[in-house]
C-alpha cells in the first residue's frame, strides 16, 4: 500500500512538470506567433495596428524580449 502511495505521487509530480512545461513551451509559441503577426500586419496595415495599439503594448508587457518593434 505505501509503495502505491508513493508511486501515485511521484507519478503526480512527474506529470504536473510536464504540464507546466508544456504550458510555458505553448505560450511561448502564442506570444511569439502573435508578435509576429503584428509586425507583418504592421507593415501591409499600419492604419489597423495603430488603431489596436493596446494588443501590442500587452504583448511587450507580458514578454519584454519578445517584443518585435523593440519595445
Amino acid at each position: 500500500m505505501i509503495l502505491e502511495t508513493a508511486a501515485i505521487a511521484i507519478g503526480t509530480i512527474i506529470a504536473t512538470k510536464a504540464l507546466e512545461k508544456t504550458t510555458e513551451k505553448v505560450t511561448e509559441v502564442l506570444l511569439d506567433k502573435t508578435g509576429q503577426f503584428l509586425v507583418i500586419l504592421k507593415k501591409h496595415s499600419p492604419d489597423t495596428v495603430a488603431a489596436n495599439g493596446t494588443a501590442m503594448r500587452n504583448l511587450c508587457t507580458l514578454k519584454p524580449w519578445q517584443c518585435a518593434n523593440g519595445c
